[in-house]
């Protein structure tokens, strides 16, 4: 698992979250409250599923549900000037991560075997599991962990 985790608050903005995910290289994280216990997590498909919530339907049905599924093709447009993009990158300015983040999260403890985990993450579906130790997060088990421990065997 990762220890070092980057973990986001309910009470920023999605584009203040959008800008740590990109810095930090990764498309999803944990979110906390004031007191670190885990209340979400907020991944791509969360920003791509709120923002095709608000978004007219043109632009949803058009770039929202494209295959390439990215906020970097969102970027790529808004460089574009398009202004329906526009419109996504001001919701992505004025609404919180409360607005957009996955509430019931899948979560693990260190104790479990990387086998119940990676289980869970194929059952859920999703590609990050918070490692809990009580409300607290001291990792995070990512599909990209999963392949490194392949690659080394």
């Amino acid at each position: 698992m990762t220890r070092e985790v980057l973990t986001l608050s309910p009470s920023e903005t999605l584009r203040e979250a959008a800008l740590r995910l990109q810095v930090r290289g990764v498309s999803g994280a944990p979110v906390v409250d004031a007191e670190g216990r885990l209340v979400g997590i907020l991944s791509e498909t969360d920003f791509l599923r709120y923002l095709k919530r608000l978004t007219d339907a043109d632009l949803a049905g058009h770039y929202l549900s494209s295959p390439v599924h990215s906020l970097t093709l969102l970027a790529m447009l808004a460089e574009s000037g398009h202004p329906a993009v526009r419109r996504v990158m001001e919701h992505l300015r004025t609404s919180r991560v409360s607005d957009a983040m996955t509430v019931k999260v899948l979560t693990a403890v260190p104790e479990d075997p990387i086998e119940k985990v990676v289980a869970l993450m194929i059952r859920g579906n999703v590609n990050r599991i918070p490692i809990l130790e009580g409300a607290r997060i001291v990792g995070i088990l990512t599909r990209g962990d999963i392949l490194r421990i392949v690659s080394r065997r």
